[in-house]
């Protein structure tokens, strides 16, 4: 659970605790800064809130590169939106090639 003490009811900090554990998910942020504090959401730079999270099953976490927050569009002035993005970097490895396709044609749709 990110540290915020005193930002979180005790139930809402229990709850978020017992729904990843239960799935056997880990926090990916978590993972890799086990004591940063950083807010996803802010009122003002004093009073913030980490609202935006990223999981992942035990199977891909070995392959977690890199998590961090994106500040810029909430932090700008003008601010673009009351949320900071939250970008994961996973090192994967395809096992089949991704077929790619022009929307627009008349072909069976794939991914892109």
């Amino acid at each position: 659970m990110p540290l915020h003490p005193g930002q979180f009811a005790p139930s809402e900090t229990a709850f978020y605790t017992s729904l990843t554990h239960r799935h056997g998910l880990t926090d990916l942020f978590r993972a890799l800064h086990p004591t940063t504090v950083e807010h996803s959401w802010a009122r003002r730079a004093e009073l913030g809130y980490c609202y935006d999270h990223a999981h992942a099953s035990a199977p891909l976490v070995p392959r977690l590169a890199g998590c961090s927050y994106v500040h810029g569009p909430r932090s700008g002035n003008p601010a673009l939106i009351d949320h900071s993005g939250l970008a994961v970097e996973l090192t994967l490895t395809a096992k089949a090639p991704l077929i790619t396709s022009e929307p627009a044609a008349d072909r069976e749709a794939t991914l892109f």
